[in-house]
């Protein structure tokens, strides 16, 4: 039992020092032909439209891309508390479109237990950590490491061209038109939001109009922040990991006054807001619909009013009508059809240091 305990201990520590390779391997495999050929068939669709059809209305179509956190192990699977935000979300945002499949720490977008080499490992990691087998958090770590790599100079702009591509290829499964031109707020969750927001500097060279709500995320001084149209961090008063992103990464320190974090922040791009006094993850979190905020609400229908009247307020849905339900709908808008989702590759502008 211990040779077999050690064997799964060295093969998870080989599968987390090759973890950083993916996104190099990917890119010089198929990446680069991939970035030429598909950004060449999306510049000709824009180019067909240069501006937003006439008569759209930016709050009559709008696509919310949700990025998981660091303990997701791929696209097609969500904790039942995200599952529960988003299914909430559907129902109070009804002019928003939610894409809920793409998995923010692959630049294929390929899930930790599907066409993988090392698939049963993870999927043995994951029946380990269900039991509270602290072998089984190597799953997290491993995304952290890809976290990692999406906040380094050198390896990141690679990386996040790759993920800008599946969540790119995500909209068009869910129906998006690049002529016309509808808004996209990418919802991350704690790790996702790191890389969602690399991913924006990609997203925002096509001409889209890209947010970004932070729910207690981690993120770094990363370029994307000169390009995202808003940056809403939400956070509670006792999470402590998201201030990892706040006190490792020198570019948000305020002495740093010519980062790009902190010329968002004072050009009024970028906003804090406190919803209470939540912890990050686990009970008394974001997601905890048994905790009890002072004004009767739930902690996971504070968070969901809070997504939800930000997209509101920004003119993005018009939200429901008087009288319409509250939160915690179950909803969910049916996924589009994979033919003409291919992944179009973002690479050809690779984003500046930090």
């Amino acid at each position: 039992m211990i040779e077999i305990l050690i064997g799964i201990v060295v093969i998870i520590v080989v599968a987390l020092l090759l973890s950083p390779l993916e996104s190099l391997a990917w890119w010089s495999r198929e990446g680069q032909a991939e970035s030429r050929k598909r950004a060449r068939q999306l510049h000709q669709a824009v180019g067909e439209h240069p501006h937003a059809l006439p008569g759209t209305d930016p709050s009559s179509g709008h696509y919310l891309v949700f990025l998981s956190g660091i303990a997701t192990i791929g696209g097609d699977y969500l904790p039942s508390g995200e599952r529960a935000i988003l299914d909430a979300l559907d129902e109070r945002l009804p002019a928003t479109r939610v894409v809920r499949d793409v998995f923010p720490y692959s630049a294929e977008n390929r899930g930790l237990t599907a066409r993988r080499p090392t698939a049963w490992l993870w999927r043995r990691a994951r029946r380990l950590r269900s039991r509270g087998v602290i072998i089984g958090y190597a799953i997290n770590i491993r995304n952290v490491i890809q976290l990692i790599v999406s906040a380094d100079n050198r390896y990141g702009p690679v990386y996040s061209a790759g993920l800008a591509q599946q969540i790119w290829a995500g909209l068009l499964r869910a129906g998006y038109r690049p002529a016309e031109r509808r808004p996209v707020t990418l919802l991350a969750w704690s790790g996702g939001a790191q890389m969602a927001l690399g991913s924006v500097w990609y997203l925002a060279s096509l001409g889209l109009d890209v947010r970004l709500v932070s729910v207690g995320g981690v993120m770094a001084n990363d370029p994307g922040v000169r390009r995202v149209k808003h940056l809403w961090h939400i956070r509670g008063t006792k999470d402590r990991i998201q201030l990892i992103g706040k006190v490792f990464f020198p570019g948000r320190w305020p002495a740093a006054r010519n980062s790009a974090w902190n010329k968002a922040l004072a050009e009024g791009r970028v906003s804090e807001h406190v919803i209470g006094t939540m912890k990050h993850c686990g009970s008394d979190s974001y997601m905890d619909s048994d905790a009890m905020a002072p004004d009767g609400r739930s902690f996971a229908d504070t968070t969901i009013d809070t997504i939800a009247d930000l997209i509101v307020e920004a003119g993005l849905d018009p939200g429901l009508p008087e009288g319409g339900p509250a939160t915690g709908g179950r909803l969910r808008v049916q996924r589009g059809e994979s033919a003409g989702s291919e992944p179009v590759d973002l690479a050809g502008e690779v984003g500046p240091g930090r």
